[in-house]
């Protein structure tokens, strides 16, 4: 899967737009727990590549044996500097796996998404 920085960008814009979709139930913590997601999570669910799907007996799904974090090739397809999303915001270091278990909603992450902060992508 070619990982160019257009491509990149092109993977970012679909990614905010099923954040906006409403087709996905924020969570929190794992990427994916029964019927809700993470940010990160509904990235692994729109990735095109073939990810290893497993679920645990508390409903966990782990995505290539990740459960909290990106896999490197979900991370990689969107040009994401760390499995986290970390990125520099207000002088502080943050993450949207940070945001998002803190209550920041999708459209919220989106915006932090399409403003590219320091630090979050390649």
């Amino acid at each position: 899967m070619e990982n160019t920085a257009a491509s990149q960008k092109e993977a970012r814009k679909l990614w905010v737009r099923a954040l906006r979709s409403g087709l996905y139930k924020q969570g929190e913590i794992y990427l994916h727990r029964e019927d809700e997601y993470c940010c990160l999570g509904v990235a692994c669910e729109i990735y095109p590549g073939v990810l290893e799907e497993r679920v645990d007996t508390r409903g966990v799904t782990s995505y290539d044996a990740m459960a909290e974090s990106l896999p490197d090739s979900v991370k990689d397809w969107l040009g994401l500097r760390t499995n986290f999303g970390d990125y520099v915001g207000d002088d502080a270091e943050n993450a949207l796996t940070l945001d998002n278990d803190t209550g920041l909603s999708f459209e919220e992450i989106a915006a932090i998404i399409e403003s590219e902060p320091a630090g979050l992508v390649q």
